[in-house]
């Protein structure tokens, strides 16, 4: 914790995130006597003759006089209407209308404080990747650009993010790091703000990436085994977190899916939850080793990383990554985020390249790879009866998200994960006919009054 970390949290609770917006302001020239002590600069395709003979005129001005004017200087190709104009001789100057909104000085502030050199803000924006309220905040540091992110959530929601995030990012999970933070002070704020490398380097989203993709399929399967890797040092970091996390009062409870069958289906299906009940005991799948899980594995919880090459610039890479969302943190056997990302990652390449083969077993190959060089041991990969369940629980689960609204989206999200289920059905029926019968006509009857999964459903009772 630095010397100035209480001064920090008082500040922090004192943003509106709200306020945090784009086109608010624009900073003045606030060093205006450079012009004065310096020649200016020669540039192709530009000449400041002109400006230097207006210059000249005003030579009877008092210089401290200009550089006082010019704290109020804006570049006059972005004044609003009412922006006042003066004249400074022959020299325009457009004075400040918008004052820097507070929640900007005291981002400002804190980052300032925590990076213990002058900071300003240079861009904000909503951060597209994720349903939640982020924002992406650009920064200069010194003469370096760089990068945070400002959460926004219930301070008890939050508090649980930061921590997790504190903790893993010291077990070496690439993941935000967060900043004017410790576990050990009392929290009260509803913004909380991450930084460290994998935010300073985030690139596109992961969908993004696949789509650059398009012709190149293959490669699509490499962007997946450097996510088995990142999945790997997710689950050891937080293995090893296990105490510290404990001690702070920050739960990873028992996953159970019934439970995550009525938070999902629950919602969509009113009055199903005998039915409910009975899908779970039929598609049942016990664990035989547990640990902490990220418990969300969807592709908006994947960062891709970005690496400077000095001739071309910035690059996004496709075998390194990062892991952003700790909010539903749960001890549950490793293949359920392994299955969750898998199912994610399948469905995201198909709606780009239909014709894109599986390669599951590559997948966990990788996984227990990147496990036993992180942990020295061996990952035991469940029997293949027991992967196949787990397929069939998680496009159960990816059936209807609530948080979707377009009913096309819905619809067409609904029969790609119908589909899957029926495939996967009619492979566990070799290894299980009595549960895949009893799983197949429970839902039949939950998913018989939307019409356009009646093809699906016809093929699971094939």
């Amino acid at each position: 914790m630095h010397m100035h970390f209480k001064e920090d949290m008082g500040v922090i609770e004192r943003i509106e995130f709200e306020r945090l917006r784009a086109g608010e302001y624009q900073e003045s020239i606030s060093d205006f006597r450079s012009y004065f002590t310096h020649p200016l600069p020669r540039t192709r395709g530009h000449t400041f003759t002109s400006m230097e003979r207006e210059m000249d005129a005003e030579k009877s001005m008092d210089v401290e006089e200009l550089f006082a004017a010019s704290e109020a200087l804006e570049d006059t190709r972005s004044m609003k209407p009412d922006t006042e104009v003066r004249k400074l001789g022959s020299l325009h100057v457009a004075s400040a209308v918008a004052k820097k909104p507070d929640a900007i000085t005291l981002l400002e502030q804190v980052l300032t404080a925590e990076y213990h050199i002058p900071v300003r803000v240079t861009r904000i924006r909503d951060l597209p990747q994720t349903r939640k309220k982020v924002k992406e905040v650009c920064i200069l540091k010194g003469n370096a650009l760089g990068r945070v992110w400002v959460l926004h959530d219930d301070p008890k929601v939050l508090y649980k993010e930061l921590v997790v995030s504190y903790f893993a990012s010291r077990e070496h999970v690439p993941t935000g790091k967060p900043l004017a933070f410790s576990p050990d002070a009392p929290f009260k704020a509803d913004i909380g703000i991450l930084g460290g490398s994998v935010i300073e380097h985030a690139g596109d989203a992961y969908t993004e990436l696949l789509q650059r993709l398009e012709r190149a399929p293959d490669v699509m399967l490499k962007t997946a085994l450097g996510v088995a890797s990142t999945l790997a040092l997710c689950h050891a970091g937080l293995q090893k977190s296990k105490k510290s996390l404990s001690d702070y009062g920050i739960d990873a409870p028992r996953y159970s899916f019934e439970h995550a069958l009525h938070e999902t289906l629950g919602r969509t299906l009113n009055g199903e939850h005998a039915r409910l009940e009975r899908l779970a005991h039929a598609l049942y799948c016990p664990a035989r080793s547990y640990m902490i899980n990220h418990g969300d594995v969807h592709t908006g919880n994947i960062v891709t990383m970005t690496a400077q090459n000095g001739s071309t610039g910035p690059e996004t890479l496709i075998d390194q990554f990062g892991i952003i969302d700790w909010s539903d943190i749960c001890t549950a056997h490793p293949i359920r985020d392994i299955v969750d990302f898998w199912v994610h990652h399948v469905r995201a390449v198909r709606s780009i390249f239909p014709r894109y083969e599986e390669a599951w077993d590559i997948f966990i190959a990788e996984y227990g790879r990147a496990s036993k060089e992180r942990t020295g041991n061996e990952f035991r990969s469940p029997r293949v009866d027991e992967l196949i369940l787990h397929r069939v629980q998680r496009d159960v689960l990816e059936l209807f998200d609530p948080a979707r609204t377009d009913p096309q989206d819905i619809a067409d999200k609904a029969k790609y994960h119908a589909w899957a289920i029926a495939q996967n059905l009619q492979a566990y029926r070799a290894f299980n006919p009595q549960c895949t019968s009893a799983a197949v006509e429970i839902l039949a009857d939950m998913l018989a009054p939307f019409d356009y999964l009646k093809e699906p459903i016809q093929r699971m009772k094939a």
